[in-house]
């Protein structure tokens, strides 16, 4: 860990030892960090948004179809 973090290729995972210059923001943001992830029922939503875009895109739908599309699947996926 010590040769990957002095070349600058990674962070640090532990906490004896420091980061490569100029990282210290980010060595130092890891004690507030918290894990990023897609919020549940994603992949629906993302599919009602791309197959109502589609839509909209090949004319047989609209701007205020897309968004209804997207909103409802988001109102479903978020109860």
């Amino acid at each position: 860990m010590k040769t990957w973090t002095e070349g600058g290729v990674a962070n640090p995972s532990r906490s004896d030892l420091q980061g490569a210059p100029g990282k210290e923001i980010l060595v130092d943001g890891a004690e507030y960090a918290r894990p990023w992830s897609f919020i549940p029922g994603f992949s629906e939503i993302n599919d009602a948004f791309n197959n109502a875009l589609t839509g909209a895109i090949e004319g047989s739908g609209s701007a205020q179809d897309v968004a209804s599309a997207t909103k409802d699947a988001i109102d479903s996926n978020l109860r």
